[in-house]
C-alpha cells in the first residue's frame, strides 16, 4: 500500500479475530457440515420400523389418530430440532463470536454442554463430532480470545457512546498482549 511519498508499506498489521477463534469456528462450520451430512444419510437410510411400531402402538390407543396424516409429525419434529440444535446452533453462534459478542460464546458454552446429553446413546461418530466441538470451546476461552471479544466489546461502546466510551482501544478492536 503507498504511503504517500511513492513507497510501498510492506508492513501486515492484523485487525481481525486471533487465530484461535478463527480456527475454532472452521471447526464449528466442519462439524457442522459433516453432522448435517450424517443427519440427512441417518433419515434417509434408517430403519424406520421401531419407530412406526410405537406409533402404531399410539395408534392403537387412540384409533381417532389412525386417519390422522400427521401422527408422525411430533416425533420427528422433535428429532429434527435436537439435531439442528447439535448441528447448526454452534455455527451460528460461532459467527457471533468472531464478531466479539461475549455472551454468544456464554450461550455456545452452554449449548456444547447440553449437546453433551442430547449425544447420550448416539453413534460414535455424534461423540467424534461433539469432542470436536469442546476443543473449539476451549479454543474460544483463551487468553487471546477473551482479550479480542473484551477489546471489541470496548469498541462498540465507545461506538455508541456507552459509559466505558473514554477507554481508548487500538484501531482494529484488538488489545496488545
Amino acid at each position: 500500500m503507498a504511503n504517500g511519498t511513492g513507497e510501498v508499506n510492506l508492513k501486515f498489521t492484523k485487525s481481525g479475530p486471533p487465530r484461535p477463534m478463527l480456527l475454532a469456528f472452521g471447526l464449528y462450520v466442519l462439524t457442522g457440515l459433516v453432522g448435517s451430512a450424517l443427519f440427512a444419510i441417518s433419515v434417509l437410510t434408517r430403519d424406520w420400523t421401531a419407530y412406526n411400531a410405537v406409533m402404531a402402538g399410539d395408534l392403537a390407543s387412540k384409533p381417532n389418530r389412525a386417519t390422522d396424516p400427521f401422527a408422525n409429525i411430533p416425533g420427528f419434529t422433535v428429532y429434527v430440532l435436537a439435531s439442528a440444535f447439535v448441528i447448526v446452533l454452534p455455527v451460528l453462534l460461532g459467527w457471533s463470536i468472531l464478531r466479539g459478542r461475549s455472551r454468544a460464546r456464554n450461550a455456545l458454552t452452554g449449548s456444547i454442554a447440553l449437546s453433551l446429553l442430547l449425544v447420550a446413546g448416539a453413534p460414535p461418530h455424534w461423540y467424534v463430532l461433539t469432542a470436536i466441538n469442546i476443543g473449539a470451546t476451549v479454543l474460544i476461552w483463551l487468553p487471546s480470545s477473551t482479550a479480542f471479544i473484551a477489546s471489541e466489546g470496548q469498541r462498540r461502546k465507545q461506538a455508541k457512546g456507552g459509559p466505558d466510551a473514554k477507554i481508548v482501544v487500538p484501531p482494529g478492536g484488538r488489545s496488545q498482549l
